[in-house]
């Protein structure tokens, strides 16, 4: 009978936890995961940071705006309390949910700055999950800036415009493949949006 009992004590326990777990996974099914986001400190980059964050993910902002960034970090934050609050959890996944994000400042505008940043990157994160290449540029619509004025040429003596919402989104791609197809169980790899 001792031994029926133990092992009954054995499996409720492995039940508990079991049942722990996935509640745990319900409640952060980004738990583990890392994803990379440009043009994050505002906007749609800034809000999708926010909800990768509250489900338990690592978000790596990316944005040339540094103020922005240190904003978005609080929003957060306190979008993680909010959450915690509303449904009553006690416990995160980490202790203030400081420690998963990670911000960089990066101009979108200049090679060199998405080659270095991609290189900390690779470093720091040797496994994404998800790449969102979001930052974008457009003209402005009052007309004081054409096509071809010398206010949209990018560091390299490209169109301003195309270099921030194609070619940087290339580069910074191209850079971290080995970082998003670097899955050892999952046959997929990451994903690029």
């Amino acid at each position: 009978t001792a031994t029926t009992a133990t092992t009954a004590t054995t499996a409720t326990t492995t039940t508990a936890t079991t049942t722990e777990n996935n509640n745990e996974n319900e409640l952060f099914p980004m738990k583990g995961k890392v994803a990379v986001i440009t043009g994050a400190a505002g906007g749609i980059g800034g809000e999708l940071c926010k909800v990768i964050h509250s489900l338990g993910g690592m978000v790596v902002a990316l944005d040339r705006n540094g103020d922005g960034l240190d904003e978005l970090v609080q929003k957060c934050l306190m979008s993680s309390m909010e959450k915690d609050e509303e449904e009553g959890i006690r416990k995160r996944t980490s202790s203030s949910g400081r420690d998963r994000i990670d911000t960089m400042v990066v101009n979108q505008e200049d090679f060199n700055s998405i080659s270095n940043v991609a290189n900390i990157i690779q470093t720091k994160y040797p496994k994404i999950d998800v790449l969102v290449n979001n930052a974008g540029l457009s003209y402005p619509q009052d007309g004081t800036a054409v096509p071809g004025d010398a206010r949209m040429i990018s560091a390299q003596g490209k169109d301003l415009a195309f270099t921030v919402n194609y070619l940087s989104h290339f580069l910074l791609t191209e850079k971290l493949l080995d970082c998003l197809s670097n899955h050892d169980n999952d046959n997929d790899g990451g994903r690029i949006v």
